[in-house]
């Protein structure tokens, strides 16, 4: 059933881990990554790779040619389920200790002697779980403005008691002593394929006197639900619950009863509530104080209840509208008579605007060891929702986190949990309820980004009381032309440009149009996570033709009534055309033409695994700034027809990868989307380029290149 990829490992090590995978390589890789980088006592990984795909069973032997002294690769040819797969891995270590983790968890930094020191005084502790994110009888909430790192720190200091009998715990992440499997015996495989397994091997363990607690000093992240399979997973859940209460339900639910008296997460969630309501309301008391004579210097601290350190962000508006408040200040500055030389005029007004500039955007001092590793970076994000702007945002913070850097997002605007909850996100936001708590509770930090113009001027208002602090501009688009030319929303956003020179832009497209501000740019391509986004070779895709398009009729850039348009005469023209919709506000039976719709896709692994499924996808926005879609089809195997205007261009190329169109010509966009439909020649050629393309944007070298930005600028005199 299973070929072992490589030789037995050297017995001296004392944590045998185990964690099983099925697919879902976007999370087996960074929790396999992370288990390499963060173990500090020695251990050896045992990965099962039940039945994967061949594109994450390949992945899987690279990790491990590259890691082969640590990790154990099993391969399953044919899937056999989760327990199985668990069992499996224990039976092949010798160690110990035994860890099981879902291939979901991403671990931080001593995360193994945080986890198992009840072991060593204790002997009669026999299984350990830690508190997390997502857990069953363990779940806390991820303290906020935590990453990976401070959120497990958070928990060690925290932790009162240390460990506590809590009767269950969940497999998330499950340390186990060898010897209770060798007084016990595996996990029963009666519950296979999964799910009430460890619940019965935790009764089991009671009954023959061992305890079952959670670590109160121990934090892992668990995304949940991301290593099993959604498929069959109710009618699993509801059998297996049965089963279980046959054998222990009276027992079982004593002692859930006895969980919920006790009440052991009580004090952990008191501690992180008060963190919780000091974003909400500020700080105050003591730790107040302190806050304020580190940012604000004493004098300003020490005025009735921060009185002083208020009028010093509210003075000219600045907490209330920092744009307005810069834009008067810079119309005051450069005006000046003009001579009647026009030439001159716009020299004197250049030299004028380079000093003002500098001003703005220079550091009135640069404090020691502001460099120290790892590096604190904030996004200031105007609202976190489903855009792909911000996307790239939380992509990039994923990235910098999963390389030991301490990076975050900030916002005082709407949050949608729904798109958080979308996709791993390895830290908890600031979210802040207005501007003026934020800038009183700012968090400390080495670089503040700004991610879009309004940004700018909250980060310039920051960076007044935090002269320390380096700010950097991640421009996303050419937001001038957002406005009416010579408005003042856009005169405001062209400004920005002038006020913090350290900018970031994705596209060549972008930097032209940048250039004649005379930043320091730097060009740091897109990143496309390509254990989400790749080619699965499905079947059905090749059985039929099915059309996709993003619909977001609350965009006028997305070209809504254009995509209905096509799709009406596609329909008449070539009826055996499957037509598919994706986005949000969509009302399908209404239209006069079949079609199906499948509504806003948080997930990316949603969007990809559509993808999967269609032979074309149409993006004919009126513009893009770089253009998300486009590249995703390319990554997944899909032809694409896209539009010729903006930035995404950078990657799309006519007839090399794709086709492009004028996305306000009704007819051409038909034409293009007809002649892949009959030419299955030209759509493989393009689809086999577009796959090559993809490939030169991989997350990992964005967060890699991002990374290096970041030093570089702290570095700097």
């Amino acid at each position: 059933m299973s070929d072992q990829a490589s030789d037995n490992h050297n017995n001296s090590s004392g944590v045998d881990v185990v964690v099983p995978v099925h697919n879902s390589l976007h999370h087996a890789r960074r929790c396999l990554e992370s288990v390499v980088r963060a173990s500090d006592v020695p251990y050896h990984l045992y990965v099962v790779d039940d039945g994967s795909d061949s594109h994450t069973a390949e992945q899987l032997r690279e990790m491990q040619r590259r890691h082969g002294e640590h990790l154990t690769l099993l391969r399953n040819r044919e899937p056999i389920g989760y327990l199985k797969s668990i069992n499996q891995g224990i039976a092949e270590g010798h160690q110990p200790q035994v860890v099981l983790l879902n291939s979901d968890v991403v671990v931080a930094p001593k995360w193994l002697s945080r986890l198992l020191y009840p072991f060593e005084g204790d002997p009669s502790v026999g299984v350990i779980n830690p508190v997390s994110n997502w857990a069953n009888w363990t779940r806390i909430p991820f303290p906020p403005g935590a990453t990976l790192r401070s959120g497990a720190d958070f928990v060690w200091e925290a932790g009162v008691g240390h460990y506590a009998d809590i009767y269950n715990a969940s497999a998330f992440c499950f340390a186990v002593r060898r010897s209770l499997f060798d007084e016990i015996g595996l996990f029963d495989e009666a519950y296979s394929p999964g799910y009430w397994e460890e619940t019965d091997f935790c009764m089991k363990a009671l009954a023959r006197g061992y305890r079952v607690v959670v670590n109160l000093r121990s934090f892992v992240y668990h995304f949940g639900w991301g290593s099993f399979q959604s498929e069959g997973r109710n009618e699993w859940l509801e059998r297996n619950r049965q089963l279980f209460l046959e054998r222990w339900g009276e027992s079982f639910l004593e002692l859930d009863q006895r969980w919920r008296v006790e009440k052991v997460l009580a004090p952990l969630e008191r501690c992180i509530g008060a963190r919780t309501r000091q974003m909400e309301h500020g700080r105050g008391g003591f730790s107040g104080l302190a806050h304020r004579v580190r940012t604000f210097g004493l004098g300003c601290a020490l005025g009735a209840s921060g009185k002083r350190m208020k009028e010093l962000l509210t003075q000219s508006g600045i907490a209330t509208d920092p744009g307005a408040c810069f834009t008067r200040a810079w119309d005051r500055a450069i005006t000046y008579p003009e001579t009647g030389n026009p030439v001159k005029d716009e020299r004197r007004w250049q030299d004028k605007s380079k000093r003002l500039i500098e001003l703005a955007s220079k550091p009135r001092c640069h404090r020691p060891g502001a460099s120290r590793r790892p590096l604190r970076v904030m996004y200031l994000l105007p609202a976190v929702k489903l855009y792909g702007g911000i996307i790239s945002v939380l992509q990039v913070v994923n990235s910098l986190t999963l390389r030991g850097e301490e990076a975050n997002i900030v916002t005082y605007g709407e949050m949608d949990a729904d798109m958080l909850r979308g996709f791993p996100l390895y830290v908890s936001p600031y979210r802040f309820p207005s501007r003026a708590v934020m800038f009183e509770n700012f968090p400390e930090c080495d670089i503040l980004v700004a991610t879009r113009w309004d940004t700018v001027y909250d980060a310039l208002a920051l960076q007044r009381t935090r002269p320390h602090m380096r700010l950097a501009y991640f421009v996303q688009d050419f937001e001038p032309d957002f406005y009416p030319p010579g408005s003042s929303l856009s005169r405001r956003a062209e400004l920005t440009y002038h006020l913090i020179p350290n900018q970031i832009v994705k596209t060549e497209w972008l930097m032209r149009k940048l250039a004649r501000f005379d930043a320091a740019i730097t060009k740091i391509p897109i990143g496309l996570d390509l254990d989400v986004f790749y080619d699965r070779e499905e079947e059905a895709r090749s059985e039929r033709i099915r059309l996709l398009a993003m619909a977001r009729p609350t965009s006028k850039y997305r070209n809504y009534q254009g995509v209905l348009k096509i799709f009406a005469a596609l329909h008449r023209r070539r009826p055996d055309l499957e037509l598919c919709l994706y986005g949000a506000n969509l009302n399908v039976a209404s239209l006069p033409f079949p079609c199906q719709s499948h509504g806003p896709l948080y997930r990316m692994v949603d969007v990809a695994g559509l993808l999967n499924t269609c032979t074309i996808l149409l993006d004919c926005s009126t513009f893009q700034g770089f253009g998300r879609p486009g590249l995703e089809a390319m990554a997944t195997g899909t032809a694409a027809v896209l539009t010729r205007n903006g930035g995404i261009t950078e990657y799309a190329k006519h007839r090399l990868n794709c086709l492009l169109a004028d996305p306000l010509d009704i007819e051409e966009n038909i034409e293009r989307i007809v002649e892949l439909v009959e030419d299955e020649g030209l759509r493989n050629s393009l689809v086999a380029r577009g796959r090559e393309t993809a490939r030169r944007y991989d997350l990992r070298l964005e967060g890699e290149r991002t990374q290096q930005f970041m030093q570089a600028l702290v570095e700097s005199s």
